[in-house]
């Protein structure tokens, strides 16, 4: 599994609109000022063995997002809500 996908750094599923994206980085950013371990609904418990959520890496995932052009090449290597293949897959897991 892809430890450096963005995306899978960050909870999120690849797709999600600008306002999901803004309202996960107030989230992460409470939960490393308190100290508490980033989990999300979205994890994939296979996916996140071995990830590196530290503040440097959210940061880095999430300047990775920020710009539409960085967001499509991560995108295509993750899962996206509602997805043909994907939507199954996820609620089987």
């Amino acid at each position: 599994m892809n430890t450096k996908n963005p995306f899978n750094v960050l909870g999120l599923l690849a797709g999600v609109p600008e306002k999901e994206i803004a309202r996960r980085k107030a989230q992460i950013n409470a939960y490393l000022n308190v100290g508490k371990e980033l989990s999300f609904e979205e994890d994939i418990p296979w996916a996140v063995e071995g990830l590196d959520r530290s503040r440097e890496a959210v940061n880095a995932a999430f300047a990775s997002i920020e710009q539409y052009s960085s967001r499509a090449l991560p995108g295509f290597d993750w899962f996206v809500e509602g997805g043909r293949a994907d939507g199954p897959a996820l609620s089987h897991l």
